[in-house]
C-alpha cells in the first residue's frame, strides 16, 4: 500500500513539472517520453534512449557526456555537476538540448580556453533557459569552426572565468551562427583579468536584450558577423587587466588580444578576421570605472574590402570615448557622454 502512494506521489509530481515545465519551443516533451533522474546512471540511460529528463536529485557526472538527440533537461531546482557536455548531431537531423530550471557547475583542475564546459557543434541548438551556470573555464562555446549553430540563454546567469560565450574561428569556415542573450547577466572574472564576456567572431549574428554583460578585459567583441543588435542592455568593462594600451596602434591578436574596452566592433588583422560587421545599439548603458585609460567603445575598419558600421543609441547614463582613428568604419552613434 505504502510503496503503490509512493508512486501515485511521484506521478502527480511528474504530470506537475510537466505542465510546468511546457513551453512555446518547436519540440514536444511527451513526444520523446520523459524518464526521471536520481543519479548519474539514470540521467544517462535516459539521455541515449533519447527521453527527456526531470531530475530528482542533484546529479554529478564523473565523465564528459556527448547528447547527440534532442531532449529538454529539466533540472528542477537542483544542480548539475559535469565535466563538460558536447551536443552533436544523429545523423542528418538536427538536436536541440533545453536545459531549464536549475544549476550547472563545472570545476576544473585544467584550464584550457577549447575546452568550454558546453560546447555546440554542427546543425545544434542549445537553450539555457532559467539556468545559473558557474565555471572556471569558459561557459558556452560553438565549437571546431561550426555551421548552423544556434545558442540561446535565456532568464539566466552565466558566471566563468574565461569566456561565457565563445565562437571559435580558428578556421575560415564557421556560417550562420546565432547567439540571442535575453533577460540574463553574464559575467567573466578571473586574478589576471584576462576575460571576456562574450566574443564573437565568425559569420552570424548576436542579439542581446535586457540583458547585463560584464568582462575585466571587455564585455563584448564583434569581430565579424552582420545583422547584430544591443537592445535595452549594460556592458561593463572592469579594467582589472593591465593590458589597457595593447592593440590600440598595430595588428590586433586572435581571441580577445584586442583593445581593451567595454565593446569592440570590427577588426585590425593583415590575415584572419576578414568579415563584414555591422551593429545597431538601441537604448545601451556602456560603462567602465576608468574612462581616462581605456575606451568605452572601440571601433576598427581593416580596409576597403570589409566594411565596418555601427549605429544606434546610446542612454543617456552611458559613456560614450569612442576612438577616433576608425579607418574608414562607418559608426553613427548617438548619446550618451564621454
Amino acid at each position: 500500500m505504502r510503496k503503490n502512494l509512493v508512486f501515485v506521489c511521484l506521478a502527480i509530481l511528474l504530470a506537475m513539472t510537466l505542465i510546468t515545465s511546457c513551453d512555446n519551443s518547436n519540440t514536444t516533451p511527451s513526444s520523446r517520453g520523459i524518464a526521471l533522474a536520481v543519479d548519474e546512471e539514470g540521467l544517462i540511460n535516459a539521455l541515449e534512449a533519447g527521453k527527456d529528463v526531470i531530475l530528482f536529485k542533484d546529479v554529478t557526472l564523473s565523465d564528459p557526456l556527448t547528447i547527440s538527440s534532442s531532449t529538454q533537461i529539466n533540472l528542477q531546482g537542483r544542480t548539475l555537476t559535469i565535466n563538460d557536455i558536447k551536443i552533436k548531431t544523429s545523423g542528418d537531423s538536427n538536436t536541440e538540448v533545453v536545459f531549464r530550471n536549475g544549476k550547472i557547475q563545472r570545476t576544473s583542475q585544467n584550464i584550457n580556453i577549447f575546452s568550454p564546459t558546453i560546447a555546440a557543434y554542427d546543425n545544434t541548438k542549445l537553450v539555457l533557459d532559467g539556468v545559473e551556470l558557474s565555471t572556471n573555464q569558459t561557459g558556452l562555446m560553438v565549437a571546431d569552426c561550426n555551421k548552423n549553430v544556434t545558442i540561446e540563454v535565456l532568464n539566466s546567469k552565466i558566471t566563468a572565468a574565461l569566456y561565457g560565450i565563445s565562437t571559435n574561428a580558428s578556421k575560415p569556415t564557421s556560417d550562420n551562427i546565432k547567439i540571442k542573450i535575453s533577460n540574463s547577466e553574464i559575467t567573466t572574472k578571473s586574478s589576471d583579468g584576462d576575460n571576456t564576456g562574450v566574443l564573437f567572431n565568425v559569420k552570424g549574428s548576436v542579439e542581446i536584450e535586457n540583458s547585463v554583460i560584464t568582462g575585466d578585459r571587455q564585455a563584448l567583441i564583434l569581430r565579424g558577423g552582420e545583422g547584430h543588435k544591443i537592445t535595452n542592455s549594460t556592458l561593463v568593462v572592469t579594467g582589472n587587466n593591465s593590458k589597457t594600451k595593447e592593440y590600440t596602434g598595430g595588428n590586433w591578436g586572435s581571441g580577445n588580444e584586442v583593445p581593451l574596452a567595454s565593446l569592440v566592433i570590427g577588426n585590425r588583422s593583415s590575415s584572419a578576421y576578414k568579415y563584414n560587421t555591422s551593429v545597431v545599439l538601441n537604448n545601451v548603458t556602456i560603462n567602465n570605472p576608468d574612462i581616462e585609460k581605456y575606451y568605452s567603445i572601440y571601433v576598427y575598419q581593416n580596409d576597403t574590402t570589409n566594411t565596418v558600421s555601427v549605429s544606434g543609441t546610446l542612454s543617456s547614463t552611458s559613456q560614450n570615448k569612442v576612438n577616433t582613428e576608425k579607418n574608414s568604419a562607418d559608426y553613427s552613434v548617438t548619446g550618451g557622454t564621454n
